[in-house]
């Protein structure tokens, strides 16, 4: 059983395979974990599904873990496989939760990359049911609920692509609605897009043109959102799918929710792309930071360092550092969930800077994958927190 304390506590641990950030309040722990295979090159997609299935079962089983939502990251021909290996060894629990499958292979060899998890302890979870199954989480804290909500879909069908984009948030934002939420409710997106760099244009003018229809009703709600947004093909053929978390409830005024732009990187609105840098949640004593995929782009909005993945790699994390920093948060303390290395780069540059920087960093999920452009080669996102 975890450890239960009266004063928040931060702690960021690594054991068998699973890395994870705990942040554990009063009445409520928050984790964050990645699970990855210790052997992809000479393991079978299934044995790797297995080996990490285990893992997390028995990580589960010691932090007593309610999984919220969950993303497997794999070559997608095999994710029947990783599948199979899920439902016989994921950890048995009374509640269901959202799983999304991504083209992310890993960066070396073929198979599953990693599966990556938010997960509660000592808080009511619910699942939230939806036509082709569980749609997402509900966590009801002393007032306030969390939603994480999972696979929205970019279905173009015959409309141009920046309408079928606009149309996916407009479906978010009516499935927040029946659950007593709204669009400006959302502090966090992960958005994954197929052929990114064919029309990432057409889906920043969907996306903008929808944040630009709403109006946060007051200064409290983060605005806009922080994201990730990767070339990582969803399961099943669509252009795109989304997942979010929401912070809504009449406790949501006990909640303090920022949306950060980076002292290094200015907005990404000056090059057409809306999402904030950070965002941070702080409520029981800790404050939990949301870092947005970032990459090697300068104040003035500019590809760094072209052709060189060591020194955008480094440029990259220089930047997470000082997001980190602007809110107090150390380094110890930040979980990559996934570093995206350009396909055709040689990711052990990319895995050794990292390792430079902070060697439990490069313990996240690394994914073969396009960044938003053809001139950056490296992207991260990920987790940090500070006890208050």
């Amino acid at each position: 059983m975890p450890h239960v304390t009266e004063d928040p506590i931060v702690s960021r641990q690594l054991s068998e395979g699973v890395s994870w950030l705990e942040i554990r309040r009063k009445d409520f722990t928050e984790i964050h974990a990645t699970a990855v295979p210790a052997h992809i090159e000479d393991h079978s997609p299934l044995e790797q599904a297995k080996e990490v299935y285990r893992a997390l079962e028995r990580w589960g089983s010691e932090h007593d873990a309610a999984i919220v939502s969950e993303r497997v990251f794999c070559s997608l021909e095999y994710a029947a496989q990783v599948a199979a290996a899920r439902t016989e060894l994921a950890p048995a629990r009374p509640q269901a939760w959202p799983v999304t499958y991504l083209e992310g292979g890993p960066v070396v060899g073929e198979g599953l990359a990693g599966v990556q998890i938010t997960a509660v302890s000592r808080a009511p979870v619910e699942a939230i049911q939806a036509d082709r199954g569980v749609r997402g989480t509900r966590v009801k804290l002393d007032g306030l609920d969390l939603l994480f909500l999972a696979d929205f879909r970019i279905l173009s069908g015959d409309r141009p692509l920046d309408q079928a984009t606009f149309d996916m948030f407009d479906r978010a934002s009516a499935s927040l609605e029946s659950l007593g939420a709204s669009y400006s409710d959302v502090v966090r997106t992960w958005i994954y897009l197929r052929d990114i760099l064919s029309w990432y244009d057409e889906f920043n003018e969907g996306r903008t043109r929808f944040y630009r229809s709403l109006v946060p009703p007051d200064a409290a709600h983060p605005w806009p959102p922080a994201s990730t947004g990767i070339e990582v093909t969803p399961q099943g053929g669509a252009w795109g799918a989304m997942d979010l978390l929401a912070v809504t409830g009449p406790g949501r005024t006990q909640v303090a929710i920022e949306a950060l732009q980076s002292p290094a990187q200015r907005s990404p609105e000056i090059y057409g792309s809306c999402f904030s840098r950070a965002s941070v949640l702080d409520f029981g004593g800790a404050s939990t930071m949301h870092v947005s995929g970032t990459a090697s782009i300068d104040l003035a909005g500019n590809s760094l360092y072209i052709d060189d993945l060591k020194a955008q790699t480094e440029f990259t994390m220089e930047n997470v550092e000082a997001l980190l920093q602007s809110k107090g948060i150390e380094k110890a303390t930040f979980l990559p969930s996934t570093l995206f290395v350009k396909p055709g780069c040689d990711p052990a540059e990319a895995r050794a800077v990292v390792e430079s920087w902070d060697p439990m960093a490069a313990h996240g999920i690394w994914v073969r994958a396009d960044v938003c452009r053809d001139d950056l080669l490296f992207e991260v996102d990920g987790v940090g927190a500070l006890a208050c």
